[in-house]
């Protein structure tokens, strides 16, 4: 009878080993899966702005540019005094195309360049005023500092069409040639980029052309106009 009594016992707790339900040790153990369901990694990774990428990788390697800026003309030799000339002014539009990869600091581009100036002389007797337009084919070096700023040189050479304006008189008629000039400028400066695709731009240049020849008529004196330029000049680059 007595081993009946321990028996019986012993065998419903074997029976009871195994059945869901059973252990509370093992349900409480969590699992990986539920917790990772939970987490989304980007909700933890810090919102971080992007850089601003090297200025040449957006956009492509093609530019515009306008410029604007005051010009100084030197004195020229007159037919009886110096000729002397106001401040003027200078607009200019060109488009070039980096030939460089832009990995690296330098940069080096081909521009066509189209340069219009104006300058009216001051006090003079044989010459009212002198505008120029002059297309440019241009070299321009860019050396950049930062990711925003460079320092750019450049020269370029080009053909100059001139017109004088002259006054006349009872003793005098002069007229002037037109043109075409040989000219040449070369410019530096610095850019500031404030987005990857656009630029501004502060400089200076210097521009020659070729003396023209203002002849008078009436007794066939004349005397060669020089046409040198100082610019201060902005502008203002777009790429693509």
């Amino acid at each position: 009878m007595l081993s009946i009594v321990i028996f019986v016992p012993a065998l419903l707790a074997t029976s009871t080993i195994g059945q869901p339900g059973a252990s509370t040790f093992t349900d409480a153990t969590p699992t990986a899966a539920p917790l990772a369901a939970f987490y989304e990694p980007a909700l933890y990774e810090p919102l971080v702005s992007p850089d601003y990428d090297d200025r040449r990788d957006e956009p492509g390697p093609w530019y515009l540019r306008v410029n604007a800026g005051g010009v100084t003309t030197t004195s020229s030799d007159g037919a009886s005094e110096d000729v002397d000339f106001d401040e003027g002014w200078l607009a200019a539009v060109a488009i070039g195309r980096r030939l460089t990869d832009g990995d690296g600091n330098f940069d080096f581009s081909l521009e066509l360049e189209g340069v219009f100036t104006q300058a009216d002389a001051d006090d003079s007797t044989e010459v009212d005023d002198v505008s120029t337009i002059a297309p440019y084919l241009n070299g321009v070096f860019d050396f950049r500092l930062s990711d925003r700023f460079a320092i750019y040189a450049g020269a370029g050479v080009g053909a100059a069409w001139l017109n004088v304006g002259t006054e006349t008189d009872t003793l005098s008629d002069f007229d002037s040639e037109d043109g075409a000039f040989f000219t040449w400028q070369a410019k530096a400066g610095v850019k500031w980029h404030f987005s990857p695709n656009m630029a501004l731009t502060a400089g200076y240049r210097f521009r020659n052309i070729d003396d023209a020849k203002i002849t008078n008529d009436i007794d066939n004196s004349s005397f060669d106009l020089s046409t040198e330029q100082h610019v201060i000049e902005l502008g203002l680059e777009f790429g693509f």
